[in-house]
């Protein structure tokens, strides 16, 4: 089985020596699904961030798809899709265009399978993007990412932002690539329920350290997390 991250001794710190990452070690396979579970400012976009190549570290080891993220190759790039809370998208830009925009990065872009996501999350491609909701805007960096038809989703801390209905879909897509396709998914939240019964395994980010377990009882995880 392909190994598509692979992380070990990470050492991250901020200015004024704060470390926010201190010897974290983990490993995501090819079809995985996988928890990024910590409470606000454990450090878990800061991860993400790592793994897509934003940020310098002071020590360790970072490998995704066997390659150092920050100096990654076209090919690679293209195998990896992001979709973060703090994406932003033109305003003016209608969501046609947006995804139009988006899938010139990505040579295997399903247009079938937007179509059916745009369909599914009930989203009408000749609106602007500045005339949506919080949450559409969500589901059309849903829409987008998806569609790449990606090896690896990094999915930092979107899920809150979703009516039951699209979050209900939203993880039955993502079980449907992970189980059905061999993708491989890592989702970062601060809501156990998001993974509960869903992943096959969670990292559990608490003073700079990761915790790895299983997906069931995770509440049990923050009584001593202080």
């Amino acid at each position: 089985m392909a190994i598509y991250i692979k992380v070990r001794d990470l050492v991250y710190s901020v200015p004024k020596f704060k470390t926010i990452l201190d010897g974290v070690n983990l490993e995501i396979n090819q079809g995985e699904f996988c928890g990024l579970l910590g409470k606000n400012g454990a450090g878990k976009t800061t991860l993400m961030d790592i793994l897509m190549g934003f940020r310098d570290i002071d020590s360790g080891q970072v490998e995704v798809f066997g390659e150092n993220p920050q100096v990654r190759t076209k090919e690679s790039a293209q195998r990896l899709a992001y979709l973060s809370q703090d994406v932003k998208m033109p305003s003016f830009y209608s969501l046609e265009e947006t995804l139009r925009y988006h899938s010139y990065f990505y040579p295997n872009y399903d247009f079938e399978l937007e179509k059916r996501l745009l369909n599914i999350f009930e989203l009408n491609g000749q609106q602007k993007i500045g005339g949506l909701s919080t949450g559409q805007n969500k589901k059309v960096q849903i829409v987008a990412n998806l569609s790449t038809n990606a090896d690896f989703y990094l999915v930092d801390e979107i899920t809150a932002f979703l009516d039951p209905k699209s979050r209900y879909l939203f993880f039955k897509e993502l079980r449907s690539l992970t189980s059905e396709q061999g993708k491989s998914v890592l989702l970062a939240t601060n809501i156990t329920e998001d993974l509960e019964g869903r992943v096959h395994k969670v990292f559990f980010l608490s003073d700079g350290k990761i915790l790895v377990r299983g997906g069931d009882n995770l509440n049990e995880l923050f009584e001593g997390d202080k």
